[in-house]
């Protein structure tokens, strides 16, 4: 249950609680949406999981902690090293 009333209750309280669940639900509703776009967005963003360098493989396991995360990684090669960071910009890691 999200809510309750006792007995004798208000049309009027009845009505105002019925209309803030309904926003409240609708909020969640967005705001779930909104971090699904904003996960394909930095998943968009991440390199390939697998990379080939100079003979070696790289391969990268990507589990974030939570859906949107502020966990990231990167990697760029020159023409004599491999770099690879990783990143936890929000500080839950």
């Amino acid at each position: 249950a999200d809510d309750y009333l006792n007995k004798p209750f208000s049309e009027t309280e009845l009505k105002a609680r019925l209309r803030n669940l309904v926003t409240i639900r609708k909020q969640q509703v967005r705001i779930k949406r909104d971090l699904l776009a904003a996960r394909n967005i930095q998943q968009s963003l991440l390199p390939p999981a697998d990379q080939d360098f100079q003979g070696c493989r790289l391969e990268t396991l990507y589990l974030p902690s939570e859906d949107l995360s502020g966990d990231f990684f990167d990697s760029f090669a020159t023409d004599r090293c491999l770099y690879y960071y990783v990143a936890d910009v929000t500080n839950h890691g």
